[in-house]
């Protein structure tokens, strides 16, 4: 229906632009262009440079799209801690369905369910080496948003603590932290 498309003042070719724009910055999310926008937010926040030209509106649209896409572990330790649960059980449930298929499993989803140490280490590892190199910088050049990479940091730490004694600390009060 026109009145609840979210183009519908838009003309014809301003519509097929927005169509272009949206399907570019989804198509972004995949993690074949991650290492693309770290390095482009990396730059960008080494000599200040806010991306106020034209050409960089798709970046900003696409890297916004990507860090929302992998921001549960920036969500506060219970919600952060769903969201590994969930990707745990999908990496588990993955693996068991392509050694079935005789197929050999990714290393990183080749655990235990259970393994609370092993969990604790794979989620501490993907909050190293894939998101603080993107969060960081991106939370320099809008600083609004540096309370994200701060859970972040609290919540990797959760997880060393996991990794090492194969248990949870008792819940934090957010006051406390």
């Amino acid at each position: 229906k026109d009145e609840s498309a979210v183009a519908a003042g838009l003309g014809r070719p301003e519509q097929r632009e927005l169509r272009k724009i949206m399907i570019r910055s989804i198509l972004d999310t995949d993690m074949t262009h991650h290492r693309e926008l770290c390095q482009s937010v990396m730059a960008r926040a080494a000599c200040g440079d806010d991306g106020e030209a034209e050409e960089d509106r798709q970046f900003w649209l696409s890297l916004c799209m990507h860090t929302s896409d992998l921001a549960g572990q920036c969500r506060p330790w219970p919600a952060a801690a769903a969201w590994e649960a969930r990707i745990s059980r999908e990496f588990v449930t993955q693996a068991e369905a392509e050694i079935a298929r005789g197929l050999t499993p990714a290393p990183f989803m080749q655990f235990g369910y259970d393994d609370m140490k092993q969990r604790g280490k794979l989620q501490r590892d993907f909050i190293d080496f894939v998101l603080l190199p993107m969060y960081d910088p991106y939370t320099r050049l809008l600083p609004q948003l540096r309370c994200c990479f701060d859970s972040l940091l609290q919540n990797r730490a959760l997880y060393d603590y996991r990794a090492a004694n194969g248990a949870d600390k008792e819940p934090v009060h957010e006051a406390t932290l």
